[in-house]
């Protein structure tokens, strides 16, 4: 059996996850491989083609379901070999996790993001509002939401549950924040704050890119409707 190739560290930098999400943004199935043409294959970091890879399963698992896409599928899009895919990702696990580690890292970032802000909270609330429903209508937050809870198992599933939580411990102290300064005024933050979750991960389910809703309207319509609730005592 011939060695296994040693990958290079995977690095979920800003730089990359921002690529991830540009591509994302994109129209089109995620077949734009670099592999093809191997001039074109050498302009490229081992990030950058890793992250073609996550964005393409991602794509196929919350279309398809998770169970039901094999790795294959990957590799026919991308036109590569099952050796060249197990040089970036090891397995569909792998692929997940590391999609919705993405995906997470991005929303924690944005949540932080917002806590550095100058204003109001309820100002910086409405920042990270339309943040947040950036990355869940792309592939990685799709995926997110729609299979990585359910289909994550041990490990994979204990990282998610762990950032889980401090995604929610950010979001809320920037709840406070807002509910200190005098901008936002609830009876029970924990009801609204559950409330305003809900509301946008069900967007995964739903939303599409090419359908009557732009993401620039969704987002305006989104952050009212969340400004009412936000103020209402």
């Amino acid at each position: 059996m011939p060695a296994r190739q040693t990958r290079p560290k995977a690095k979920s930098s800003e730089s990359g996850i921002a690529k991830a999400k540009r591509r994302a943004d994109r129209s089109g199935d995620g077949a734009d491989s670099p592999w093809r043409g191997r001039a074109r294959a050498s302009e490229q970091s081992y990030d950058e083609r890793r992250l073609v890879i996550l964005r393409t399963a991602a794509q196929l698992f919350w279309r398809k379901g998770y169970h039901e896409t094999s790795l294959d599928e990957v590799c026919d899009i991308l036109e590569i070999t099952r050796p060249t895919l197990y040089y970036y990702a090891y397995s569909k696990q792998e692929c997940l996790a590391d999609i919705c580690a993405n995906a997470q890292k991005e929303i924690i970032d944005s949540i932080r993001q917002a806590r550095r802000m100058p204003g109001t909270g309820l100002a910086r609330l409405q920042f990270l509002l339309r943040r947040y429903i950036e990355v869940l209508t792309t592939d990685f937050g799709k995926c997110l939401v729609l299979v990585g809870r359910r289909s994550l198992q041990g490990e994979h599933q204990k990282e998610l549950s762990s950032r889980v939580e401090v995604a929610e411990r950010e979001f809320l102290g920037l709840f406070d924040e807002a509910i200190a300064d005098g901008s936002v005024e609830v009876v029970n933050r924990r009801v609204v704050y559950e409330a305003m979750i809900g509301a946008l991960n069900w967007i995964a389910h739903w939303y599409k890119p090419d359908g009557a809703i732009s993401q620039d309207e969704l987002a305006k319509l989104h952050i009212a409707a969340m400004t009412k609730l936000l103020k209402n005592k």
